[in-house]
């Protein structure tokens, strides 16, 4: 099936949930922020299975500052 990753289009297989993308694509479900269609997910619902066309945007969370 076919999803917008990053606003790019992905093919992953069906009934992949956010937590399996995550480590799929080798990040830590710790160290990321994931976004599907618009809204935010708590880590919690990172078993939230994905449907055809859902828009996911995932984001590094990077320490640093001063």
């Amino acid at each position: 099936m076919k999803i917008i990753f990053n606003r790019q289009e992905k093919e992953v297989h069906k009934g992949i949930n956010v937590k399996e993308l995550v480590e799929q694509l080798n990040f830590d479900p710790v160290t990321v922020a994931v976004e599907v269609n618009g809204r935010l997910l708590l880590k919690e619902e990172y078993n939230y299975p994905l449907q055809e066309g859902d828009k996911v945007e995932l984001v590094l969370n990077m320490g640093g500052g001063v």
